[in-house]
């Protein structure tokens, strides 16, 4: 018997589109950190390390219908990137190294009508997340590029829970005894996939080697898919929104630092209920 059941809820699209307009009128005239890199044959090649410091919350539907918010443990996963740019295209691939978030414990109640009744305690649950994107990208104009790509989000949810009190009815096929014996486990899996529309773009600030950077995406066909270990199989739209802005400094010609705020929400229309993720990122990088 699973007992989780995620769900993530309501869309952030007008806003996301603001945002993307913001950075094309902002930053869209400056010029684009990455400029000051040594063009060669105009091929460069870009190699970084992001840190993002995040708080990370997410959704259960309890067995009564009503939406849980499961805020996780803080954690500070290391976000590898790449990047190849040819003139003014470009293929980039980062992703969201293998990260166990903390939930926290809680209780529900599992009844089913003229089967069954029980109290379940959720003990502490390690959650798993992974992330992946990849995407190319043109310079539309001097320090603005957009970008259309692919993005990837893995949960695995290692579930343990107790049931404390039970009763099923005769011929129910639940056998309280069995369910009480003990510590449940379950092993279920959320996965968010959609094609990704992006922007980003960057602009010195005078004749000085700081920067101020920004990027934003958003979602165009995306879905969740939850599966636990009994079986059961759900799918739902869903839409990303992703923002970062921030501020960067020139170390050389070379190698750049940033420093930002990283927000991402994946919500699920149908549920009413939000997967938000947020927190401070810094990063370093080097061009070839």
């Amino acid at each position: 018997m699973s007992i989780w059941h995620f769900f993530i809820g309501d869309g952030m699209k007008i806003k996301i589109s603001c945002a993307l307009m913001a950075i094309a009128g902002l930053l869209g005239g400056g010029a684009f950190a990455e400029d000051s890199a040594p063009s060669g044959d105009n091929l460069k090649v870009t190699l970084g390390l992001k840190a993002w410091d995040n708080k990370w919350t997410s959704a259960a539907k309890a067995y009564s219908g009503a939406i849980i918010a499961i805020p996780t443990s803080e954690e500070l996963p290391l976000l590898p990137l790449v990047s190849v740019k040819w003139k003014n295209w470009s293929i980039s691939a980062s992703s969201y190294t293998k990260t166990t978030h903390k939930a926290p414990s809680y209780p529900d109640q599992v009844y089913v009508p003229s089967k069954i009744a029980a109290n379940v305690n959720y003990m502490e649950t390690p959650i798993d997340r992974e992330e992946y994107d990849i995407s190319v990208g043109y310079d539309v104009l001097p320090g603005l590029t957009v970008s259309l790509g692919y993005k990837n989000v893995k949960q695995t949810f290692n579930t343990a829970y107790q049931i404390t009190a039970c009763d099923a009815a005769v011929g129910s096929g639940y056998d309280c005894p069995s369910l009480q014996n003990g510590v449940q486990r379950d092993t279920d899996t959320a996965t968010y996939t959609s094609t990704i529309l992006g922007v980003q773009g960057s602009s010195l600030l005078g004749d000085t080697k700081f920067f101020v950077y920004g990027n934003a995406s958003m979602s165009i066909d995306g879905s969740w898919k939850f599966e636990s270990s009994d079986g059961l199989s759900i799918q739902h739209n869903g839409d990303y929104t992703s923002t970062e802005f921030g501020l960067g400094y020139l170390l050389s010609k070379n190698m750049v630092l940033t420093l930002g705020k990283k927000h991402q929400v994946i919500d699920d229309k149908s549920m009413g209920s939000a997967d938000v993720t947020s927190g401070f990122i810094a990063g370093i990088s080097y061009t070839f």
